[in-house]
Formats: structure tokens, C-alpha cells, sequence
């Protein structure tokens, strides 16, 4: 029971504040992980005009949202202040130039590139962190860094290409939370605004998609596809708000510990049922990359250990 939960709240049948948190931050997980299946039956609409629908979507089922849950004074407050509002222009235009990616690579077949991505993305942020906002960071997340950077060397050796998607993702994601880290908004405020700033743009594509007869509406679009287009609010939303549900309740550490259940889940997906190949070097890499996964994560458990005091000397 938390300070602010009173003796007489209900327990969520039995299960304490830590357990229901835990169990919101792996549903929001676990529906990050499974957005291949929603994105793969629309393969055949053009990616930018997927991503024009999931903006307009998310700014409507948000405002409904938001209200609800008295969050409209923090919008207001964010939009007004110019500096705050200038931060979250930037991380909108990062988040959406990563669900662009993320859906071009979804549909594409890309799914294990993607899953790549998202392992590099926390140790992107551990070198941005330490370059740009000069966060110290200790040896074992340095280490991890350098790892994960030879790994993407010796994939682009061994194969003679550059995992573009792969890092795409891992840096708009990072990039994306440095920024959100220097405003004080919350999750769901931040990305109304974000898909507010973002939908002139989406409105302007989808009105000239239009104007050319090449609206996947108009194409006669079967109901199923329409009816995920219609869902795509709703999908985006939703895992924000039980990873943030449980994010508040448990230690960052294991919050971050949890998120590598999206990449490990979609390497899954891609490998045994999407049938994407693995190649040497693809299992190299990956190797590798979870070897630095494992050091960033004991060096963020080191750093959140009570340090020993120092001896007294006499």
C-alpha cells in the first residue's frame, strides 16, 4: 500500500501496488512487441500514409483521453511555454520519423532489423547522455557501448551493408527520450501534443493522396484493414499507459530491464514465425549485442547500489 492509497482502498483483488505494476509494465511490453501482427495485414498501403492515420488517430482518442483524466491544465501549460514547447516539436518530429521506420520495416519484412533497433536504442542513450548532457556513466555501460558499436561494424563488414533500420531506430528512440528528459510533461499530455504538431503534416498528405485518387480508402479498402486503421489511436496509446502505469510503481533498473522484452520478443517473432533468416552474421551480432545488453544492465544495478562509506581515518 503506497502513502496515498487510504486503508479502506480496494487491493486489485489481493495483489499489492508492486505486483499490479509490474503486471502493467509487461502488458504495455507485451503490446509493443506484438505490433508486427497489427502492422503486417497492412502491407499493402503506402507506410507515410499508415503513419498520417496513426497521428490523426492518436490526437483524437487522446483528446477524449485527457479530459477523463484531468490531464488538459498540463497541456495548456506545456503549449505555453515556449521553451517546453520547442522540446516537444523536436522529440515529435523524432517519434515520428521512428514509427515511419518502424512501420516501413514491419511491412517490409524487416521485423528482425527492427528488434536490432530497439536492443541498441538504451545503449545509444547511455552515449548520448554521457557526449551531450556529460552524464557520467560507469565502465560497464562504456563497455557495453563500444560492443554494440563493433557488432554494427562487423555486421556492416561481414554482410558490406549498413543496417540503416536498425540504426534508425536505435537513435531516434534514444534522441527521442534525451529530449523528453528536459521537459517535466507526462507521457500522455506530451504525445497529444506531439501528434498535434504532427497532424497539419499527416492532414496535408492525406488530403493530397486525395486529391490524386491514391487514398487506400478509396481504393475500396477491405474492412478488416479499415477497421485497424480506425484502431491505430488506440494501439498507440494504450501501451503508453500501462508501461507508464507500471513504470511509477517500480524501480527504473527493473523498468528498464522489462523493455528488453520488446527487441527479445520481436527477434522471436521475426525468426520463428514471420520465417525472416538469420544469417552468421545477424547471430553474431545479436551474440554480441546481448553480452552488452548484460553489461548495461549490471552497470545500472552497480550504480544504484548503496555505496560503502569510506573508512575514517584516525
Amino acid at each position: 500500500m503506497t502513502a496515498s492509497t487510504p486503508p479502506h482502498a480496494p487491493r486489485h483483488s489481493g495483489l499489492s501496488a508492486l505486483q499490479v505494476g509490474l503486471l502493467a509494465a509487461l502488458a504495455g511490453n507485451i503490446m509493443w512487441s506484438l505490433f508486427p501482427f497489427y502492422f503486417r495485414p497492412l502491407s499493402g498501403i503506402n507506410p507515410l500514409e499508415i503513419l498520417d492515420h496513426r497521428i490523426w488517430g492518436s490526437v483524437v482518442f487522446l483528446a477524449f483521453w485527457l479530459p477523463f483524466n484531468r490531464r488538459w491544465a498540463t497541456v495548456k501549460a506545456a503549449l505555453r511555454d515556449v521553451k517546453v514547447a520547442r522540446y516537444l516539436f523536436l522529440s515529435a518530429a523524432l517519434i515520428g520519423g521512428n514509427w515511419l521506420v518502424y512501420i516501413w520495416a514491419v511491412t517490409h519484412d524487416h521485423v528482425l532489423q527492427a528488434s536490432l533497433g530497439y536492443y541498441l536504442s538504451p545503449l545509444v542513450a547511455v552515449a548520448l547522455s554521457w557526449a551531450i548532457l556529460k552524464e557520467k556513466q560507469n565502465r560497464y555501460q562504456l563497455v557495453a557501448f563500444i560492443l554494440a558499436s563493433l557488432a554494427v561494424a562487423a555486421k556492416m563488414i561481414m554482410t558490406g551493408s549498413l543496417p540503416w533500420i536498425a540504426l534508425a531506430l536505435g537513435f531516434s528512440f534514444a534522441s527521442y527520450g534525451l529530449v523528453r528528459k528536459r521537459t517535466d510533461v507526462g507521457p500522455m499530455s506530451g504525445l497529444f501534443i506531439e501528434a498535434l504538431f504532427l497532424l497539419p503534416l499527416a492532414l496535408g498528405h492525406l488530403a493530397w493522396l486525395a486529391s490524386q485518387d491514391a487514398l487506400s480508402v478509396q481504393a475500396g479498402l477491405a474492412w478488416p484493414q479499415s477497421g485497424l486503421i480506425l484502431g491505430l489511436g488506440v494501439v498507440t496509446v494504450l501501451p503508453l499507459y500501462f508501461f507508464n502505469t507500471g513504470a511509477k510503481a517500480l524501480p527504473l533498473s527493473f523498468v528498464s530491464m522489462l523493455f528488453y522484452t520488446v527487441p527479445t520478443l520481436l527477434f522471436f517473432f521475426a525468426t520463428r514465425v514471420f520465417g525472416e533468416p538469420a544469417t552468421l552474421a545477424d547471430v553474431l551480432v545479436f551474440a554480441v549485442i546481448w553480452v552488452a545488453v548484460g553489461l548495461y544492465l549490471f552497470g545500472q544495478f552497480q550504480s544504484k547500489r548503496p555505496q560503502k562509506p569510506a573508512p575514517k581515518v584516525a
